[in-house]
């Protein structure tokens, strides 16, 4: 009796700082992340509306199912809107 086993080691995190410039003054600012797996594969975003002293004016979580990446970031920027 052999058995298979398939080890993989796993993956190094590729950790990206990211910096949050504000609007220029009485202005909001709406930033919006997505992610989209393949073409036309699962995909959701999400995104927070700020003032110009960072002040959270909300923010959304939006599962759209399959479809691509660019209309993830159409829909996303839509509902931001």
């Amino acid at each position: 009796m052999s058995f298979s086993v398939n080890i993989h080691s796993p993956k190094a995190l590729n950790i990206k700082q990211v910096h949050w410039h504000s609007p220029i003054i009485s202005w909001t600012k709406c930033n919006i992340d997505k992610a989209a797996r393949g073409f036309s594969g699962p995909s959701a975003c999400e995104g927070i509306i700020r003032d110009h002293h960072a002040n959270v004016y909300g923010c959304f979580p939006v599962n759209i199912g399959n479809n691509t990446s660019f209309n993830v970031e159409l829909i996303g920027s839509m509902t931001g809107h």
